[in-house]
């Protein structure tokens, strides 16, 4: 595909104005049952009953050889194979029956039952069916909803098991603590600073966790979102427990990240803490070093596991210029920063991720840097530096910025 054929920023308002490169995508996508087993493999003592049809039900089977915190192929992952009477008559005593058998061979703490495609399509209500087990067995039993002809991605699967989690949960008499929703490295700045100001760590989700540990997320003071997928989790946490949350999500700049270290030390009534302020200034001088290192510079960003825009917006701020974004989704969330984006320039938008797509393009934008995976041999053809963000996961306030930093001034300098 040539790129008169793609759409610019300023010419997209929602997904399906997205033009991608491909008919087809290459690797292809994960679907949300796929974010779903990756997120509840961290939950240790929780039974995942994967309802669907018998591809489904192998592709999740088939994880339990590949993970370990499954427990192997007669672990904890187990299977509904839905035949076609299921489909047309419906299987909800079939269910019943299967959790009965389930609960007296296993005795689990909870069942998070996963519901794919198919029974989704019939329309099977295994919401009210987990409600009522739940009453039954004194156990939380929750459905969560897997099907991908809602998305084109597994994140969706994330979003729905963390949010669930919510329903585990018990009143408590809460501490001077606080939750980390979202996947984050446990030793980041964040939880450091906190931890110097005798702010404990009470949950951090997802992680290594019990059910009994979910059940006691409450405890928390406040929860810190470090994802988009749990925001709704921690919206829920508010009105059902009465806890606020601190969102680090789309904090990709200095005045923001400043912003919501000032929100969570308001809220435990204690002074920002001097070393916040040092830590502060030595990025805004990075900062100013790596504007004058990447002034006029381009790049191509492939995928990012900063939320997209933020982080090509702080791009800019360093007088990158991005040619061409590819993206799985635009959220309303991305309004303010794609308006800062396009005060200075217009680039071109694709879906995520098509490799052998942007390869054909590549000769006609050559940016400077590459920004993800692609064929190195390609990159190498055109004197194209690729980068990747692969440890932005582990960061988390200023040491996002000065990471992000030190990527590209670790490549410029390699190379000279």
């Amino acid at each position: 595909m040539s790129l008169e054929k793609l759409k610019t920023l300023s010419q997209i308002e929602k997904t399906k104005d997205i033009v991608p490169l491909r008919k087809t995508t290459y690797p292809g996508t994960h679907c949300p049952l796929f974010g779903a087993a990756l997120t509840l493999k961290l939950i240790k003592d929780c039974i995942i009953l994967v309802i669907g049809t018998e591809e489904c039900t192998y592709y999740t089977k088939s994880l339990s050889n590949v993970f370990d915190e499954f427990g192997g192929v007669d672990g904890r992952i187990l299977s509904f194979v839905m035949d076609k009477n299921d489909v047309i008559f419906g299987c909800k005593e079939k269910i019943q029956k299967s959790i009965d058998k389930i609960i007296k061979e296993y005795k689990p703490q909870g069942i998070f039952m996963l519901t794919t495609c198919v029974p989704e399509i019939t329309g099977e209500d295994f919401s009210s069916v987990a409600k009522v087990l739940t009453k039954n067995y004194n156990i939380p039993i929750e459905c969560v909803h897997t099907e991908h002809f809602r998305c084109n991605s597994h994140l969706l699967g994330i979003e729905n098991v963390l949010t669930s989690c919510a329903n585990f949960m018990e009143e408590q008499q809460q501490t001077n603590s606080i939750n980390i929703l979202g996947e984050k490295n446990q030793n980041n700045e964040l939880i450091n600073i906190l931890k110097d100001n005798n702010i404990d760590i009470n949950l951090c989700l997802p992680s290594n966790c019990s059910i009994d540990e979910i059940k006691k997320a409450p405890r928390a003071k406040l929860n810190i979102v470090c994802s988009r997928m749990a925001l709704n989790l921690a919206k829920k946490m508010e009105a059902k427990f009465n806890i606020p949350y601190v969102s680090f999500v789309y904090r990709c700049s200095v005045d923001e990240i400043d912003e919501g270290y000032k929100e969570i030390f308001n809220i435990f009534d204690i002074s920002l803490p001097n070393k916040l302020e040092d830590i502060k200034n030595e990025t805004i001088a990075k900062i100013e070093n790596a504007k004058t290192l990447l002034n006029g510079s381009s790049f191509i960003l492939g995928i990012s596991k900063v939320e997209t825009f933020a982080v090509v917006n702080f791009l800019c701020n360093l007088r990158l210029t991005p040619k061409l974004i590819q993206i799985k989704d635009i959220y309303p969330e991305d309004k303010e920063f794609i308006e800062k984006i396009l005060k200075n320039t217009d680039p071109y938008i694709t879906i995520s991720a098509n490799l052998s797509g942007v390869a054909e393009i590549i000769l006609e934008l050559l940016p400077n840097f590459y920004i993800g995976p692609i064929q190195a041999n390609i990159l190498q053809k055109y004197n194209i530096k690729q980068l990747t963000f692969s440890k932005t996961t582990n960061y988390l306030g200023f040491e996002l910025l000065n990471h992000i930093i030190e990527v590209f001034e670790s490549k410029i300098k390699k190379e000279v």
